[in-house]
Order: structure tokens, then C-alpha cells, then sequence
């Protein structure tokens, strides 16, 4: 079943359809995107960003088709000092910290956009200074659409991500991972915990930002994987 899939690098040809599919398809579907009710007005800046750091490597990122139709991906970067400045202090204990002022600050005019951007920031900004020692690459997306889940596109993916980083002499492969799915599927790779962020303590102004999420997951994780 696998096999019947095209897989190809993305490059900055394909950037209209890689944003289309993460507003309607991850946007819609990803668990804390999903939970705040964010709209494509909310969040397309940050998936613009987000997709250019994907394919303007052309070779780190990959993209599935089934005949004509975008049905996954998953978008990778070599990590970079060079981050957008959202404030953090240096260390957080995140149950008596509260992110109002650190989601104000966001690089984004949208506050929606902010309130995702901030944890994911936090996670990303741990692992560079854990991994800062070391050359890693960083998975920014991993995504299926809705009707080929469970057909193991993103186990798959996965697993070209972690040869693709070895290949480019990478000592570590590492994401922010916010959805059990792709919780699961890394721990099952052999990924490790490497800080944690439970939702209930991600708060602004004193409440949870993420609540109730569809597939259940109950914290962000910042994780890796050693390669070699």
C-alpha cells in the first residue's frame, strides 16, 4: 500500500500548495490549532513562514502524492541560531509562569497566531540549548490529511526524515511534537523526551490556552533522536 505513493523533495515550486494544505488540512485538523478555533486569517502568516523553511532547501522536505493529490508531508530544517525573537526568558518553570506577556510579544499580528507560536518557540528554544553542542535537524511538520490516515504515510515519512539528517552528517533529528499521533509515532522510533510542557500549565492571563483536545494529548513535548 505503501509503495503506491509518489514522494518527492519540496522546493519553493510547490509553496501555494504546501500552504493551501496546512490551512485546510493541518490548520482543521491539528489538535491545538483545532482547540483555539483558529481561522485561515489567524494563521496563515505563521504557516507562510512555516512552509517557506520548508521547501527552500529543496531537499530536506518531503512531500507524498497520491496521483495528483497533496495527501502529506513533512516539512524539515538544519536548526539555526537565527530564531524570531518572541521573548522567553531563559529558563521556565512552566507551572508558575504565565505566557500573556510572552504571547503579546509574539512576532505575529494575530494573537491566535501568538498563542502557537509561543509554545512551540519554547519547546524549539530547549532544544537548541540542549542540542547547541551538536548538529541537528529540525522537524517543523508532519502531517497527513484527514482521509489517508492510518496507512502509515507519517511512520513512513518519519522514517525518511531521520535518513535524510543522518545523510547530511547530523547527529540528531528533533521537533516539537504537540499531537499524540505524532507523539506516538517517534516514541516508537526510538525518540526521547527531552523537556515537557503539560497543556493545563501553558496558561494566559491564568487560563489554559489549549483545552480539550480532540485526540486527547495532554502535554507538548520537545524530542530527539540520536543517529549515530
Amino acid at each position: 500500500m505503501i509503495d503506491k505513493f509518489r514522494y518527492i523533495p519540496a522546493t519553493k515550486d510547490h509553496a501555494d500548495e504546501i500552504l493551501d494544505f496546512l490551512i485546510n488540512q493541518f490548520g482543521k485538523y491539528e489538535p491545538i490549532t483545532a482547540s483555539i478555533q483558529a481561522t485561515k486569517d489567524d494563521v496563515i502568516d505563521l504557516f507562510r513562514d512555516t512552509a517557506h523553511l520548508g521547501y527552500t532547501n529543496d531537499k530536506y522536505s518531503t512531500l507524498v502524492y497520491d496521483g495528483d493529490r497533496l495527501v502529506a508531508m513533512c516539512l524539515c530544517s538544519l536548526c539555526s541560531t537565527e530564531t524570531k525573537d518572541a521573548a522567553l526568558p531563559a529558563q521556565i518553570d512552566v507551572k508558575d509562569h504565565d505566557f500573556a506577556e510572552d504571547i503579546v510579544k509574539g512576532p505575529y499580528k494575530q494573537h491566535k497566531a501568538n498563542q502557537l507560536f509561543t509554545l512551540v518557540h519554547l519547546l524549539e528554544y530547549t532544544l537548541s540549548q540542549m542540542l547547541s553542542k551538536h548538529k541537528y535537524m529540525k522537524m517543523d511538520i508532519l502531517t497527513v490529511h484527514k482521509d489517508y490516515m492510518g496507512k502509515g504515510l507519517g511512520k513512513e515519512l518519519n522514517r525518511r526524515a531521520m535518513q535524510t539528517a543522518q545523510a547530511e552528517g547530523c547527529e540528531y533529528i528533533a521537533t516539537a511534537a504537540t499531537a499524540a499521533g505524532s507523539q506516538a509515532i517517534f516514541t516508537k522510533s526510538g525518540w526521547k523526551i527531552l523537556y515537557e510542557v503539560p497543556y493545563p500549565s501553558y496558561c494566559e492571563n491564568g487560563n489554559p490556552v489549549f483545552q480539550n483536545l480532540h485526540d486527547g494529548c495532554q502535554s507538548a513535548k520537545a524530542m530527539a533522536a540520536k543517529l549515530y
